[in-house]
């Protein structure tokens, strides 16, 4: 495996969601917001959360750009 030569990243201010219903979230996606809304990223929590009626999940974005 070739090392990291080159390194970015980039952190985001905190998101906030509020559950409308008791629910468990396993992680969070992000898209493109125009009218074919591509996939950009993914992420799956180390854990999941149960989350119950207004509850509020905050998360800070962070994004790192690598080459070898």
């Amino acid at each position: 495996a070739n090392p990291v030569t080159n390194k970015a990243d980039i952190g985001a201010n905190q998101v906030s969601w509020t559950a409308g219903s008791s629910e468990t979230v396993y992680g969070y996606y992000v898209t493109t917001d125009d009218g074919s809304p591509l996939l950009l990223w993914a992420e799956l929590f180390d854990s999941p959360k149960a989350l119950q009626t207004n509850d509020v999940l905050n998360i800070t974005l962070n994004f790192t750009l690598a080459s070898a």
